[in-house]
């Protein structure tokens, strides 16, 4: 009897785990899967499971990114989602993926649908439209429409009588044509005519006077680039940002590299359109490192082109953030709690006690000591408890918070340079600089670099990053 409950009870656990298996495993059959109401841009989809379920669906023109996308939240056996933004003449990919109640997840194979038979009735619409350049004799034109569309224009000195054309069959949204042969100093009127896959057109009315010195002549022109020198905007220690103006509308890039005369790298800068304020910035670059570059302007306002010479710039050195001193707490600078002489948030600075007016114990108040060249950490009246020059005439710190602070000077000049070679008393002047002199870390960096040139063993970051020694080697 026993034994017959117990295997009973075996076979109902097993059933048990194999359907719950299964459960969770469940093919979610997905059928029914049917595309109807395509128009103006949009589309009903629908579909059905086995069981309820939940559901995505990725869409987009190219198979291997479906960017589009739409979530089904409700747990349903049939499902219907709207797909919006779609263009005339297209075909669109798309996949659903279902996923049941117990997490079981089941994806339709890839398929594909077309819009050339889409009913378009909405009219294109012009999100932007102007005249970017004028000359005697020519203009340049720009506008975006928030469809794909194609171009037409009409143009003419009276507005009732456009007689010149100029078109372009490619469908894009954003749009930019020249007009030529123009006479001077006369007002012309425009008309753009913006047509959609669907052959909707929408229109937009422009009009300028030509006028100026710039002709067809005129030579193509780069100007005013920056930066001309360090400039803390435009220079980073890994990007810089590049600047310059063109005299004429064109297109423009940068080519750039780490050796004079060889460019293994290039970037556009204007991607979208032509411009006569051009920008770029160049990313993943070396801290404190000279580059060569030259600016290549081109397909411009009467097709011209030019090339500016070898021109280099100099990233700024590593600017992460500053090591954080451990243990350092805020105070004010007003308040003197211990009534020393000096303030809660001074003493914290140099490691006094802020809540003692005698740190050492030693019978003579921490503010009566600094004032009289005394070191309030050292207990005692002997040269070795004045305030050492070594320390930059500041208190001896703790034997944790300098081996703490020795620790994030060494990271971070290892993260700079490497496992570099210092000698145990270069080290310990420089670690000593890093402590008590104020020296950033980055000019630890540069006087391991240039031999000591941007620290000085007694005299204070404060006073010496005035110096020209130091401002000769710093940015090197």
């Amino acid at each position: 009897m026993f034994k017959s409950l117990k295997r009973a009870l075996i076979l109902a656990i097993l059933f048990n785990l194999v359907f719950s298996f299964n459960v969770l495993a469940t093919v979610n059959y997905i059928t029914d899967v049917n595309l109807f109401d395509l128009y103006d841009g949009r589309a009903k989809l629908s579909w059905r499971t086995q069981e309820a379920t939940q559901a995505r669906v990725y869409w987009g023109e190219d198979p291997n990114n479906l960017s589009g996308y739409y979530s089904y939240q409700n747990f349903d056996y049939n499902h219907t989602i709207n797909i919006y933004g779609l263009q005339k003449n297209l075909t669109y990919y798309f996949k659903i993926v279902v996923v049941n109640s117990y997490g079981g997840v089941t994806e339709s194979f890839l398929q594909t649908f077309s819009t050339k038979n889409m009913v378009d009735t909405i009219l294109p619409v012009f999100t932007e439209a102007s005249v970017v350049q004028i000359t005697n004799d020519a203009a340049a034109l720009y506008w975006q429409t928030n469809e794909e569309t194609k171009m037409e224009i009409f143009y003419g000195v009276r507005d009732y009588d456009l007689n010149k054309r100029i078109g372009d069959g490619n469908f894009k949204k954003q749009h930019e044509a020249f007009l030529y042969k123009l006479d001077v100093d006369q007002l012309y009127y425009i008309k753009i005519v913006a047509e959609d896959r669907g052959g909707n057109k929408q229109y937009k009315f422009l009009r300028f006077r030509t006028r100026g010195y710039v002709a067809k002549n005129e030579e193509l022109k780069i100007e005013n680039i920056q930066p001309t020198a360090f400039a803390t905007a435009l220079i980073q220690p890994t990007s810089v940002t590049l600047k310059w103006e063109t005299n004429l509308v064109a297109k423009s890039k940068v080519h750039y590299g780490l050796e004079s005369g060889r460019y293994d790298k290039h970037i556009e800068a204007c991607q979208t359109r032509r411009c006569l304020e051009h920008q770029v910035t160049l990313n993943g670059l070396e801290p404190n490192t000279i580059y060569y570059y030259k600016i290549e302007a081109y397909d411009s306002l009467y097709n011209k082109r030019i090339e500016t010479r070898e021109l280099t710039f100099m990233t700024s050195v590593y600017s992460e953030p500053a090591p954080q001193v451990l243990g350092v707490q805020t105070a004010s600078e007003y308040e003197d709690a211990d009534n020393d002489k000096l303030s809660d948030a001074y003493e914290y600075r140099i490691g006094t006690n802020p809540f003692s007016w005698d740190s050492d114990g030693d019978g003579y108040d921490d503010g009566n000591e600094m004032r009289h060249g005394w070191d309030p950490n050292v207990p005692g009246s002997t040269l070795d408890t004045k305030l050492q020059a070594s320390n930059y005439y500041m208190p001896k710190r703790e034997y944790s918070y300098r081996v703490a602070q020795d620790r994030e000077l060494r990271n971070y000049v290892n993260r700079r340079l490497g496992s570099v070679q210092v000698s145990a008393q270069n080290w310990r002047t420089l670690s000593d600089a890093y402590i008590y002199g104020g020296y950033p870390a980055e000019a630890i960096v540069q006087a391991i670099r240039f031999g000591g040139q941007t620290v000085h063993p007694t005299i204070s970051w404060s006073q010496w990053r005035n110096s020209n020694q130091y401002q000769s080697y710093i940015n090197k």
